[in-house]
């Protein structure tokens, strides 16, 4: 991996959109990640005295981690990982730590390599770190490298979120959302001098850059989200597809949140245990990747095993389990929205592409919208409807004014939905929610026509 030209000693400005300051109260300091050889040491006791559970009769995974996978896992990652690789990927990186809000903030600057890179916020969620950056960060800032072009350039911030990894101490206060989202904002506006980037997140992450929108939408020129949030509203079932859909929501509800209760309700307990165990520790997280990613039954086959080891050992070198449960404990006693928004009048959607296979396997979501004090509200209604593929929004304007879509020019080819060209603005335009169920993929752009006739936004699912 290439290390990007720029000095490690001190912050310098990396230009355009806002160049970072000069001078600070307290100027970031320069970091690169050194575990004490003590600490490898130690970890490869502990894991060397594991005490193995018991496997419960049945299917590997049906119960929670195998035990077998665990055993095999453990022992490579006491034998045959090598810790210092991964930490040398990382400090390939600029990497740089700053006083703000009560901790030692860590974050990756990496400056963009074209005529001018944009600023972007790239946030992990849990249990993610910036480890899960490293292959994506120089396609961002290089794109050049890699057969893209250099206008397309990013500048990449990618923080330790408040409370997890190099971004927590001991006796440190604790981060729920909306103290994540004032302090990153922070670190954009105040601290690098930047005033207007964009945002983009996954899992917390993305709620975090839904926060942004929504509390300082002249700070950023747009978000991107991997998972959007919304609330869940219970509607009667009229349809198949319905029936099918809150079939598999509440098997989703009851057989894979059980986590999010213990870490939003006893998030000290929980700490005790993941604190002291590695193997633990690697139990409750790499279960989390098996049943979040794309595999053929084991998280390798879509993570390496090295990184999925990195990540996991990032926190357990930094003890920082215990706090990066805090996000859960604030989402379940705190209860401000979080709605992933959009800021009119240029809102881009990119959805998954339709084909035959695609239709019969998933129901379409068709979100309706209202309006609340000036925010229009998604509440959804699941029936299969139309889609028109391979069109963006061109403009918007002023309540009563119509949303107008064009097809893009690499998907000028795929045939229209008669009437879907247009949907008309009801509420102020400054926030529109598109609530969406399923993963969003950057193929194609699509809007959408409801049946119904109170002027909805339709989103696929």
């Amino acid at each position: 991996m290439r290390v990007h030209p720029r000095s490690r000693s001190k912050m310098k400005g990396v230009r355009s959109y806002g160049e970072p300051k000069d001078s600070f109260v307290m100027p970031p300091e320069a970091f690169v990640l050194k575990i004490p050889d003590t600490a490898i040491a130690d970890l490869k006791t502990r894991l060397g005295r594991t005490r193995f559970p018991d496997a419960a009769p049945g299917e590997p995974w049906a119960y929670g981690t195998s035990v077998d996978y665990i055993r095999d896992l453990v022992s490579y990652w006491k034998d045959s990982f090598d810790w210092r690789a991964q930490e040398a990927a990382l400090n390939e990186f600029p990497q740089f730590k700053v006083p703000l809000d009560d901790v030692e903030l860590h974050f990756l600057h990496v400056p963009g390599i074209g005529p001018s890179p944009y600023p972007l916020l790239l946030m992990h969620g849990w249990p993610g770190s910036v480890f899960e950056f490293l292959d994506i960060i120089p396609r961002l800032t290089d794109p050049a490298r890699f057969g893209g072009d250099p206008e397309d350039a990013f500048t990449v911030i990618a923080p330790s979120l408040p409370g997890y990894g190099l971004s927590f101490k001991p006796g440190q206060k604790r981060f729920v959302l909306q103290d994540i989202a004032a302090c990153l904002h922070e670190l954009m506006t105040e601290t690098l001098g930047y005033p207007k980037f964009a945002a983009q997140g996954g899992d917390w992450g993305a709620a975090v850059a839904s926060l942004i929108g929504q509390r300082y939408p002249s700070s950023v020129c747009g978000i991107h989200l991997n998972l959007l949030f919304g609330p869940r509203e219970k509607v009667m079932v009229s349809s198949e597809s319905e029936a099918r859909y809150y079939e598999r929501l509440a098997h989703f509800l009851t057989e894979e949140t059980g986590y999010q209760q213990i870490q939003g309700t006893k998030p000290q307990t929980l700490a005790f245990g993941l604190t002291d165990s590695p193997v633990g520790l690697a139990a409750w997280i790499v279960e989390k990747f098996r049943t979040w990613s794309d595999n053929d039954g084991v998280p390798e086959s879509a993570i390496s095993r090295d990184r999925l080891l990195a990540n996991v050992s990032f926190y357990w070198f930094t003890a920082a389990i215990g706090p990066s449960f805090w996000p859960y404990y604030g989402r379940l006693h705190f209860a401000e929205q979080i709605s992933p928004a959009a800021l009119l009048p240029r809102t881009y959607l990119r959805a998954p592409e339709l084909d035959d296979d695609f239709l019969r396997r998933f129901d379409w979501a068709q979100i309706s919208v209202g309006h609340t004090d000036g925010m229009i509200r998604a509440s959804p209604r699941i029936r299969p409807i139309s889609a028109r593929r391979d069109h963006e929004l061109v403009e918007a304007g002023k309540i009563g004014d119509v949303i107008r879509f064009r097809p893009t020019k690499a998907r000028t080819g795929v045939s229209p939905v008669d009437g879907a060209d247009e949907l008309r603005v009801e509420s102020e335009p400054s926030i529109f929610v598109a609530l969406m169920f399923l993963a969003v993929q950057e193929d194609l752009v699509a809007s959408h026509r409801s049946p119904l006739g109170q002027s909805p936004l339709n989103v696929m699912q």
